[in-house]
């Protein structure tokens, strides 16, 4: 787990600027894009997930219901 920086102030119009060492750590670089989610461990955070780890993880849900409802059929 990394230390958290901040704080950092939400702007009018509803951004943040993540610091450099932030977006590193994660492999983010300006202009990539990211999902945001609400989390609930820890209540009131969010999540900031990379374009490519999400499709990762939406493949990984297709897979596992795929092969759930193989499973389903055959009984």
């Amino acid at each position: 787990m990394h230390i958290p920086f901040g704080p950092h102030k939400i702007s009018t119009n509803g951004q943040v600027v993540l610091p450099k060492e932030v977006l590193q750590s994660a492999g983010l670089a300006p202009g990539d894009s990211v999902y945001l989610q609400a989390a609930d461990d820890p209540p009131g955070a969010v999540l900031v997930v990379p374009v490519e780890v999400a499709a990762r993880w939406f493949e990984a849900g297709k897979t596992s219901e795929r092969a759930s409802g193989a499973r389903d059929l055959a009984t």
